[in-house]
C-alpha cells in the first residue's frame, strides 16, 4: 500500500499499515503529492503540484516524467487512474487538462477535449 501527501512525501507499507516507510523520490519541496498509483509492481506514477515522476522498480527510484510541450508547468495534478495492465493511464489536473500515457507513464500527451 502507498500513500502521497504534503511536502512531498511518500509513505509504503508491506504490512498492512502496522509499519509505515518513507520513500525518498529526487522531487525535493514544499509541493504535496496529490495522487499514485501502480500498473503493477514494478510501474508507479505519482502527481502533483507541478510534478509528475514514474518508477519502473517497484518504487526503488523516481523519474520525472515526460511531458509534451512541457505541458505541466505551474499546473496542479490531482489524480492518476490506470486503465489496466497493458501500460496505459489517465491523468486529470486543473483547467480541465486531461494526459494520457501509454507506455506506463514514462511519457504523456495532453488530450484535448
Amino acid at each position: 500500500v502507498w500513500c502521497v501527501g504534503i511536502e512531498s512525501v511518500v509513505l509504503r507499507t508491506k504490512n498492512g499499515g502496522n509499519t509505515w516507510e518513507r520513500v525518498v523520490t529526487p522531487h525535493v519541496g514544499r509541493e504535496p503529492f496529490y495522487s499514485i498509483a501502480f500498473l503493477d509492481h514494478q510501474h508507479g506514477v505519482i502527481c502533483g503540484q507541478s510534478v509528475a515522476m514514474y518508477t519502473e522498480d517497484g518504487g526503488g527510484s523516481w523519474k520525472s516524467c515526460n511531458f509534451s510541450n512541457g505541458a505541466i508547468n505551474y499546473l496542479w495534478l490531482h489524480a492518476i487512474s490506470p486503465v489496466s495492465n497493458d501500460g496505459i493511464l489517465w491523468m486529470v489536473g486543473e483547467n480541465r487538462s486531461i494526459f494520457k500515457s501509454t507506455n506506463q507513464g514514462k511519457d504523456w500527451e495532453k488530450i484535448d477535449w
